[in-house]
């Protein structure tokens, strides 16, 4: 029969793990030095990071908030110095001037006699009159 100490807890296949300080445990394999052998750096690699995942995701989701904010923030500098380098005239687009036709007076002309329907439905009759400015 197996007798553990206290610091030691049994695990599921049989080997026993031994509680570090802070509370987690880790295999006999990886903790051994009965070999004289220590653990590679790849298993002491993934073993950290197995241990701060958290800490290593929000370590990158804060660095990848400051440096966008630091982007943006050179980015808006820029657009700033490129504004204050040109004229105002530089920055606006060249547009054509849109002139409308002046208007020509009509020529001295009679209108024909005809027929109006009002807004409230009664049909009048227009005589003829005469319309326009006269020529010298």
């Amino acid at each position: 029969m197996d007798t553990f100490t206290p610091s030691e807890k049994p695990s599921e296949d049989g080997e026993s793990t031994s509680a570090t300080d802070d509370g987690d445990t880790a295999s006999a394999a990886e903790t051994s030095m009965d070999d004289g052998d220590t653990p590679s750096a790849t298993e002491t690699v993934k073993s950290l990071v197995k241990r701060n995942k958290a800490k290593i995701l929000l370590g990158g989701a804060l660095l990848t908030g400051v440096i966008s904010v630091a982007i943006r923030f050179v980015e808006a500098q820029e657009a700033t110095k490129a504004a204050a380098d040109c004229d105002a005239s530089e920055r606006l687009p060249k547009l054509p001037v849109f002139e409308a036709p002046k208007r020509k007076s009509p020529v001295r002309h009679t209108v024909a006699p005809s027929k109006r329907t009002l807004p409230d439905g009664r049909i009048v009759e227009v005589r003829r009159y005469e319309r326009g400015v006269p020529t010298v």
